[in-house]
């Protein structure tokens, strides 16, 4: 359903110029077919769009943030490439002239590719052959056939969701959604039920949230439309649409886009040269005033954003002294099956604090706690849509001091000539009571071991815990000579005697 056109010399001769590259920003993507054909982009809340690098009919946008690629169909050049977000560096990853006999065929009249983040690879429909094929953006010699049409329809616009580790695709004549497994096991057809308005005719786009169970869909019943992943619940959407089945007098929705923190699902209507979004939260359609470049024939959208953690934490969240730490922290990819992504592209910066302080010289993702105290991790990733540092929740580690007739003993560090005074302090009940202090002085900076005893309250308190014992706080006056008493909080530590 898509229309064709042989590209103007002037279209031909942005390949040969390279547009300001993009910056780096979280930003929305799409495909412009039409002359001036290429790569269009426009960050996320701005309205100015400018096409970075020019194509032979673009017709599929997707991207592979971990290596800051840009992966996008030639249509009329029956290849899909692979550039830098400027354009630079082009790389062509599928071709009739690639060297791989399995997809040489299936590159005739492209329609949509969507990136695998788990296995590097890539998946389109051709409409020639009505079968959807993959190939790998690492291994030039890898690739071939995912599902061949059954003679049903064509199969076409695939989307690959990380959650559920599947590809999805249309069959635009079935009017159905399709998935299969990556090595095309496990085939399945959907058909759309509930309240939304039938696709009798054809399907075109699928995008897919599996974390929340949603497909979105948009076909010959001229409406955007969310399901369950089963084809239940479905529902009509704001529509963008003129009724009838796509023809240069109506519209036609190639390719759909989520973008799941700002509650919008963005579309690109072909035939109308607009590109928009239907606010989820809303059910309302909005199609903003863009500037700049011309959009012709936009399709296939697709969102890059900067990194965010998918989950955080310091393991264990309590520890004893000497325990190893990780610094656990999950970076989400996006997501994936509804064209956002958001991986980070190498490995993230580590650093480790205690007590809020910095410690030198941590930046690995394991860290031995020789100390008590409360420790966090940071981790700052980036990718070429920009950067972002995450902390995770404090861990807590305890030491023991185990009191032998009402007197024990711990080692701490004196800044300079000076004393130090210790406290440790404990909840009895509702109040907080004193267990045991102690002093010393020292000369010069270095490791000081201060002796401490019991307070009567402190002896009172660890008998009754007995074995168990109870968790204490343990604080450090610093006085150094000649200057003014600093107080810090050493970290928790257990308490017990005997």
């Amino acid at each position: 359903m898509k229309r064709s056109l042989c590209l103007s010399v002037v279209s031909l001769a942005l390949l040969l110029v390279l547009a300001p590259g993009a910056s780096a920003a979280d930003q929305l993507w799409w495909s412009s077919y039409y002359s001036p054909s290429g790569v269009s982009v426009v960050d996320l809340g701005g309205t100015a769009v400018t096409q970075p690098f020019g194509s032979f009919g673009a017709y599929g946008t997707t991207a592979d943030m971990a290596n800051g690629r840009i992966i996008y169909v030639d249509y009329d050049a029956d290849r899909i490439v692979s550039v830098r977000p400027d354009g630079s560096d082009r790389q062509v990853l599928a071709s009739t002239s690639s060297g791989v006999p399995a997809i040489a065929g299936g590159l005739d009249k492209i329609y949509g590719v969507a990136f695998d983040t788990k296995r590097q690879r890539i998946y389109w429909g051709d409409d020639a052959t009505k079968s959807i094929y993959w190939a790998s953006t690492v291994d030039p010699n890898a690739g071939g056939l995912l599902r061949q049409n059954d003679s049903s329809g064509n199969l076409e616009s695939p989307a690959y969701d990380a959650v559920s580790d599947r590809v999805y695709w249309v069959n635009d004549s079935a009017a159905k959604v399709e998935y299969a497994n990556p090595d095309g096991t496990g085939f399945t057809r959907i058909t759309l039920s509930g309240m939304c308005t039938a696709d009798t005719n054809l399907l075109f786009s699928v995008a897919v949230d599996a974390a929340d169970g949603k497909l979105y869909v948009f076909g010959s019943a001229n409406r955007l439309q969310r399901a369950n992943l089963d084809g239940s619940g479905c529902e009509d959407l704001a529509g963008t649409i003129t009724p009838g089945i796509p023809t240069s007098n109506g519209n036609y929705v190639a390719g759909l886009a989520l973008d799941k923190g700002a509650n919008r699902l963005y579309w690109g209507d072909y035939w109308g040269d607009a590109v928009g979004y239907t606010n989820l939260a809303t059910n309302t359609e909005t199609t903003p005033a863009w500037t700049g470049a011309a959009i012709n024939g936009p399709a296939y959208p697709m969102l890059t954003k900067a990194p965010a953690a998918a989950s955080k934490a310091v393991t264990p969240a309590t520890a004893k002294t000497g325990a190893t730490l990780t610094c656990d922290v999950v970076w989400s990819p996006g997501v994936v099956g509804a064209f956002e992504y958001r991986s980070p592209q190498g490995a993230p910066s580590t650093a480790w604090a205690r007590n809020g302080a910095a410690i030198a010289g941590a930046t690995g993702t394991t860290l031995v706690a020789h100390k008590p105290g409360s420790y966090t991790c940071s981790q700052t990733a980036s990718n070429f849509a920009g950067s972002k540092t995450e902390t995770a929740a404090a861990a807590t580690v305890i030491s023991r001091l185990v009191f032998v007739k009402g007197a024990s003993s711990l080692r701490t560090s004196l800044n300079g000539a000076g004393r130090l005074a210790v406290k440790v302090t404990a909840k009895s009940g509702k109040k907080t009571v004193v267990v045991a202090t102690g002093s010393a002085k020292a000369k010069a900076s270095g490791r000081l071991k201060i002796k401490l005893r019991l307070s009567k309250a402190g002896k009172a308190l660890l008998k009754k815990a007995g074995r168990k014992g109870v968790s204490g706080t343990v604080t450090v006056t610093e006085t150094l000579t000649g200057g003014k008493a600093t107080k810090k909080v050493l970290g928790k530590i257990r308490l017990s005697g005997r």
